[in-house]
Parts: C-alpha cells; structure tokens; sequence
C-alpha cells in the first residue's frame, strides 16, 4: 500500500491567489461610480451682477461644474430693462445666444465677436441713468442641467455723461467801444432728451449787450 503525500506551500497558495486576481482583473468591467450631482455639467452664472462703465467691454462667464463629460451646448436670452437696448450693446441681441462646452471644459465667456473678446458697450452722448441687461440661462442640450446657484445675472452700464454746455469765443475776448462785436459759440455737452433753452445776457448793458 503505497501512501501519497500532499504538502502545502504558502507561498504558492499566495503565488496562485495573484494569478486567479490579476486575470479577474483583467478581463473584469470597470466598477460603476457613483455621483452626487449630474456628471455632465451644472451651468451657472460667475457672478450676480456685471458692472461695466458706458464705452467699456466687460466680460460675463458661464461656468461648469459637478462633472465635464460629454459636449453640452447652453442656450442663454437676453431682456433689456428700461431705456436699454441693443444699441447699448453696440447691436449684440442674440436671440437666444448658444455656447458650446467640449467635455473638460469648465467655463467660457458670452462674446460678442472673436472668443474672449467679450461684449462692448457703446459710449453714447446722452446723459441718462444706470441701465441694465439681464442675461438667463434657458436651457442645456447634452445632458447637462441649468444650475440653481446662479442661473442668470444682471449687466449694469454706468453713464458717463454728465449735462452742461461749453462757450467758447469765435472772434476773441476783446471788443472796442466803438460797436465793435465779441461772437462764442455754445454746445451741449450731451445729447438733449427735450428742447433746451439757454439765457444770455450781459452783466453791464451800458458797456455791451447781447444779440440773438
């Protein structure tokens, strides 16, 4: 009767234990990930509110986050408030207004021409108060979501005008007694809303007087 010994080697036990997991491994799908928010993006707004100065370019910026897969396209409109318009803009009213989002991308700017070159404004000559754009995020194609944080913003254009007029002498600031004449001319400094009536008139009629 013949006997078979069987012995145990720990060390192939562990060397067999890496080979069965390095081709489970192998052949093995990657394991599902689980996210909090939607991968795609959430698109927002960078900030509540855009100031620029009347003539200035001012720069408004989208920004992704919660996730940069996939190509996501973001549809935005534009309401001008009060005496705005798109002349304020220098003609910039997309109606809507898309930006395209490669996957990776986490932010980009609303352009009015070349990519990054922002949105202009135009320095008008009318004296007139604060007035304001107010952008939305409308919709996102791609699977990506409109945020809750920021969804639209407010662009504010500060007027640099200021009212007045500016004389200035056409013949000089010397005349003769003896009905020699001094001519000026008078301009607004802005553009009038209504009809303006300037008074002229002389701080000593016995030296000179003023004609129309």
């Amino acid at each position: 009767m013949r006997t078979h010994n069987r012995f145990f080697s720990p060390m192939g036990a562990l060397l067999a234990l890496a080979v069965i997991a390095a081709a489970v491994l192998a052949g093995a799908s990657p394991a599902p990930v689980r996210a909090d928010g939607p991968t795609n993006g959430s698109f927002n707004f960078g900030a509540a509110t855009y100031p620029v100065t009347e003539g200035g370019t001012v720069w408004i910026a989208v920004n992704r986050s919660q996730g940069t897969a996939g190509t996501q396209t973001v549809q935005y409109s534009l309401t001008f408030n009060g005496s705005a318009t798109a002349g304020d803009l220098n003609g910039f009213a997309p109606s809507p207004g898309f930006l395209t989002f490669n996957p990776g991308e986490t932010s980009k700017t609303i352009d009015a021409g070349a990519p990054g070159s922002g949105i202009g404004t135009f320095d008008d000559a009318l004296n007139e108060g604060a007035e304001t754009v107010t952008f939305t995020i409308t919709g996102v194609s791609g699977g990506g979501v409109i945020g809750g944080t920021q969804p639209s913003t407010t662009l504010s254009i500060t007027d640099n005008d200021s009212p007045g007029i500016t004389v200035t002498p056409t013949s000089g600031l010397q005349t003769t007694e003896s009905g020699g004449q001094a001519s000026f001319t008078v301009v607004l400094n802005t553009l009038p809303t209504a009809n303006v009536t300037i008074g002229i008139s002389s701080s000593d009629t016995t030296e000179g007087t003023v004609s129309p």
